[in-house]
């Protein structure tokens, strides 16, 4: 069932492809045998035209969005332990749990805030920055030991943005983004010590 859900965009960009070279004549004919055609009903779609068509065509969002945990589980295929639905962060402000996203080998939790968003993420395949798709330079860069894991820490060098680590269960990211404002370390550790 879950290789089911890519098969239908396939098609159907397939057939709107096909769609943008063959025209199609009621009476039966293709263009090329309908000759006697005014020219602009019998024009053939140039190279030009035909990438132009093509840019517009987007490919399917590969994640899939869910508020239970067990379907976003199931359809990623591995267990996960976000944080709790709700964490209140050292300054005292108040994030939220609002849905769960997923694809085949990753699992993510989005909480957001009044100026905040989460993102932690699981991984049976993906690890470190490409695990949290966050390619961004960050003045600091460190290691710290968390709930008796190496954390790989960017941000600042006083708050962190993004953290990522691994574990024999699986991969883990977590991205924080608030302009500049970071998760502090005792922030960090309360989400890494909930999450398996």
């Amino acid at each position: 069932m879950k290789s089911l859900k890519y098969v239908f965009p396939a098609l159907l960009m397939a057939v709107t492809l096909c769609g943008c070279v063959f025209h199609y004549d009621p009476s039966g004919n293709t263009s090329a045998e309908s000759s006697n055609r005014p020219a602009e009903t019998n024009k053939e779609v140039t190279d030009e035209e035909l990438l132009e068509k093509a840019e517009t065509a987007r490919i399917a969002n590969p994640w899939g969005e869910t508020q239970s945990l067990s379907v976003a589980e199931e359809w990623a295929g591995l267990s996960f332990t976000p944080p709790a639905d709700e964490i209140e962060l050292e300054d005292g402000s108040l994030i939220k749990l609002t849905v769960y996203r997923y694809m085949e080998g990753i699992i993510e939790a989005l909480y957001s805030g009044e100026d905040y968003e989460l993102v932690v993420r699981k991984s049976d395949t993906m690890q470190g920055t490409e695990l949290a798709g966050d390619y961004n330079s960050y003045a600091s860069e460190t290691e710290e030991r968390m709930e008796g894991l190496t954390v790989h820490c960017l941000g600042d060098g006083e708050t962190i943005n993004l953290a990522y680590y691994d574990t024999p269960d699986g991969h883990f990211s977590v991205s924080f983004h608030n302009g500049e404002k970071g998760l502090t370390v005792a922030d960090l550790t309360g989400i890494v010590k909930s999450m398996h």
